[in-house]
C-alpha cells in the first residue's frame, strides 16, 4: 500500500469535512501513520503526536471532579426544602 496518496486522501477528506484547517503555527504536530488489520492491509489511521506540544503545555489549574465522585456527594447531601416565605421570596422584604 502506498501510504502518500492514502494521506492525502485522508487528510483532504478531514479538510472538507472541516474538522481540520490548515495552519501556519509552529506548534503544528507530526502525523504518524498507524497501519490497521492484521498486517496493515486493511487501512491507514492518522493519529498526531503531541509529545513536541505537551512539553509546552500546562496541567490544568483546577481540574474537573471525578463525575463518580460528585454523584455520591449529592446523593449523601441532606436535602433542604424551603417554603418562599422562609426564604423572603414573595414577602416584599
Amino acid at each position: 500500500m502506498l501510504l502518500k496518496p492514502e494521506i492525502a486522501r485522508q487528510i483532504q477528506e478531514l479538510l472538507d469535512l472541516e474538522f481540520i484547517r490548515p495552519s501556519t503555527s509552529e506548534m503544528a504536530s507530526p502525523i504518524v501513520c498507524v497501519l490497521k488489520g492484521r498486517h496493515g492491509e486493511n487501512a491507514v489511521r492518522l493519529c498526531c503526536d503531541y509529545r513536541y506540544i505537551n512539553k509546552f503545555t500546562r496541567g490544568d489549574t483546577y481540574s474537573t471532579p471525578d463525575i463518580t465522585d460528585v454523584i455520591h456527594r449529592v446523593g449523601e447531601a441532606e436535602p433542604s426544602i424551603y417554603r418562599a416565605g422562609m426564604l423572603g421570596v414573595g414577602t416584599g422584604s
